[in-house]
């Protein structure tokens, strides 16, 4: 490699990366999350980075204010935890240039990385359904007829989603299901078509339909007790249950709902007649004596402005389990609202003595840096993208199950 165009070429190959994921359409999960680049530059996992979640506003009763709301309240700080690199040795790349065939010679030795890192970050932002509480759909059956998806819709609209951005991302499984069910209850010539013909599913109740291989399977916990509310009045991230069997396991991921709770639309704070689905955000286990904390997402809240339930579980009612039978494994499709998913990029800062270039574009950044390897007398780049990925309000997501 001539040292007088790495940089140049640097920059070439990372616009060229940066260019792959913009223009991908196989990797909607990346393609209609709220993507953001993080103000801070990072060297390594686990630095804090700051990001903006999009806005939820009160509304108060005035004229008199008891309360302003900024809107840098959206500024969360956390850790970020992952990190996509993919390194090579670019032989033939001034060969490439020379001829003038950059653009062929990425489509052959570029294309193929992005997709690897695209494949990883897609499959993180698909393991956000774990955090998901709202569910419809039958275990074990895969949906075949719009109906499914259109109580999705209804959920997540009784939930204040914004209709004008709400997209479903579903399995492989769900095209093939849908072909042969759409077209005996539904049959608009046009999206029929393109659905056999070329696997494109139409539109459902305003949700932008795609397919994608990177949606999580989830396994069951086992469970073969009947878990019931341990105490009333119960409010915040957890929830007190027993008559478990002694070693019962809830699954992070798992969900369920308790008789007489229904969620509270957070635009106009009114109790809506959808029971509210709480999901288990860690793994946990029964005692000797059938006893088990739950963590949980949404926290019982009750009261206020941020209320998420119409009131506290009554100690002794019985948990309903859904989603699926003790032990059992099923794909998730996922119904959200563009800025519920999030995904984070910053910028890498690479070690001293290596040459880099950091491009940005459409909420994505992207570094590329290379240097000698004195070992096999080559010139190794490696692409590099810390990331983190969050689900902003899991209430104006649904999980849609097979």
């Amino acid at each position: 490699m001539a040292s007088g165009n790495s940089v140049q070429v640097a920059r070439l190959v990372a616009t060229k990366m940066l260019k792959y994921f913009d223009n991908d359409t196989e990797r909607g999960l990346i393609k209609y999350s709220n993507r953001q680049i993080s103000e801070e530059m990072v060297s390594a996992k686990g630095q804090e980075i700051t990001y903006n979640t999009p806005p939820h506003y009160t509304v108060q009763n005035g004229p008199e204010l008891s309360s302003i709301q900024a809107v840098t309240t959206g500024k969360k700080v956390v850790k970020l935890n992952k990190w996509a690199t993919v390194a090579v040795s670019l032989d033939g790349i001034d060969r490439a240039l020379s001829q003038n065939a950059f653009s062929d010679w990425a489509d052959m030795f570029l294309q193929p990385a992005a997709a690897k890192i695209m494949n990883q970050i897609e499959g993180d932002i698909g393991l956000l359904a774990n955090t998901i509480g709202n569910c419809v759909g039958t275990a074990g059956s895969v949906p075949s007829t719009p109906s499914v998806f259109t109580s999705a819709w209804q959920t997540m609209v009784y939930n204040s989603a914004p209709q004008n951005e709400l997209f479903c991302a579903v399995t492989p499984e769900v095209i093939t299901s849908m072909v042969g069910g759409s077209t005996t209850i539904f049959n608009p010539q046009q999206e029929t078509r393109e659905l056999v013909t070329r696997g494109i599913l139409y539109d459902i109740a305003g949700l932008k339909m795609f397919n994608t291989v990177n949606l999580p399977v989830h396994t069951m916990g086992t469970f073969t007790g009947t878990p019931k509310v341990n105490g009333a009045n119960q409010t915040g991230a957890t929830l007190v249950t027993n008559t478990w069997v002694s070693a019962d396991k809830c699954t992070a991921g798992t969900r369920f709902t308790l008789p007489g709770v229904y969620t509270v639309n957070q635009a106009s704070g009114k109790v809506t007649p959808i029971l509210q689905v709480f999901v288990a955000t860690a793994d946990a286990t029964a005692d000797a004596g059938g006893n088990m904390t739950i963590p949980i997402y949404p926290a019982i809240i009750t009261q206020g402005a941020n209320a998420t339930v119409s009131t506290s579980p009554t100690t002794g009612n019985s948990l309903t389990i859904v989603g699926g039978a003790s032990a059992s494994t099923h794909s998730k499709n996922i119904a959200f609202y563009k800025n519920a998913l999030g995904l984070i990029t910053a910028k890498a800062v690479p070690p001293s003595g290596l040459k880099s270039t950091t491009v940005s574009k459409n909420g994505m950044s992207l570094t590329v840096c290379h240097g000698p390897d004195i070992m096999s007398y080559k010139d190794i780049w490696r692409i590099d993208i810390p990331y983190d990925v969050f689900c902003y309000y899991p209430d104006q997501c649904c999980v849609i199950t097979n």
